[in-house]
């Protein structure tokens, strides 16, 4: 979401001292993650690892956790640190919060088709399924991409429409700060959160459970064990992979959800005039978190899943 700014009655309650704390801890993190997920995108393309289908939603999700650190995380810290959106004379901060919305949908429904295809995958009794090819997987996203691209913009259209801001770029930045419509603030929970979510759980939960009754039907197979035992870890290896991916958009980015929805329904005003601070503090943390799951990303695919660097 990247959208609020640390800012109340248009001043920044941060002295200096918390202000470069600030500055250098998510500049530590943009830095770790764009080293880290262009070091992904290097290997993928020297190692043509482009060509595994699993890998194809990988570098997607490498390509917008690049973009998102690039363009929201120094835009948004600059404004949350000297209340001036840097860009005004270029281009409007609306388009910047529509960017960020674009990317963050790419983001969490690439995790959910990475957890549809290993399901579909592991329940096939095909080796080689003929639908699972690196040019269908590139299509997906390209969908992916298409339908966020489309979808996102009613609703930063909404936003815009029900904030009672003036039109200028600073306020621009703030629209979604105070959302008279509560759908207008619902909405990115349940379609950049709760819903991809729901169809992970459901996709990991199924396969579990398909992985389960396979392990215990491998002894049956004296003749191939070995390469059943192999094929076996191999997928424990990969849903390792890809559940850690999803558990860390989980964690990562349910702070700033439950501060959107609470900040939606006006349940922060009362606590706003009396810990100003407290709760701007709480809200870096919360976009902290948001920013360093782009930046664990490419961290995770080498603890869990090396063969993609060798």
């Amino acid at each position: 979401m990247a959208l609020n700014q640390t800012i109340h009655n248009g001043e920044n309650v941060f002295n200096p001292l918390s202000r470069i704390i600030m500055a250098v801890g998510l500049a530590c993190i943009c830095i770790l993650g764009v080293i880290g997920n262009l070091i992904v995108l290097i290997v993928a393309l020297r190692k043509q690892n482009y060509k595994c289908v699993t890998n194809c939603y990988i570098i997607n999700l490498a390509i917008t956790d690049l973009l998102f650190l690039l363009i929201s995380v120094p835009l948004t810290t600059f404004l949350g640190l000297t209340n001036t959106w840097i860009l005004s004379d270029f281009i409007s901060c609306r388009i910047h919060i529509y960017l960020a919305h674009v990317l963050l949908q790419t983001t969490c429904y690439t995790l959910a088709a990475m957890s549809i295809d290993r399901y579909l995958y592991v329940a096939s009794h095909h080796p080689r399924p003929s639908w699972r090819t690196p040019l269908n997987a590139c299509i997906i996203c390209i969908i992916i991409w298409a339908v966020s691209i489309a979808f996102v913009f009613p609703y930063t259209s909404l936003s815009s429409s029900s904030s009672n801001t003036k039109n200028n770029s600073l306020n621009d930045c703030s629209i979604s700060n105070h959302h008279p419509l509560f759908a207008s603030c619902f909405f990115p929970f349940c379609a950049y959160y709760l819903l991809p979510l729901i169809i992970i759980a459901l996709s990991y939960t199924k396969l579990f459970v398909k992985m389960r009754k396979s392990s215990l039907r491998i002894t049956r197979y004296g003749n191939s064990l070995l390469n059943r035992k192999y094929a076996q870890s191999k997928h424990r290896h990969i849903t390792r992979t890809l559940i850690s991916l999803t558990c860390a958009f989980a964690i990562c980015w349910l702070p700033i959800h439950i501060l959107e929805l609470l900040n939606c329904r006006q349940m922060l005003e009362e606590l706003y005039d009396n810990h100003a601070l407290l709760l701007d503090i709480i809200r870096v943390i919360a976009h902290a978190f948001s920013y360093l799951n782009s930046c664990l990303n490419p961290f995770l695919y080498a603890f869990f899943n090396p063969e993609f660097f060798i």
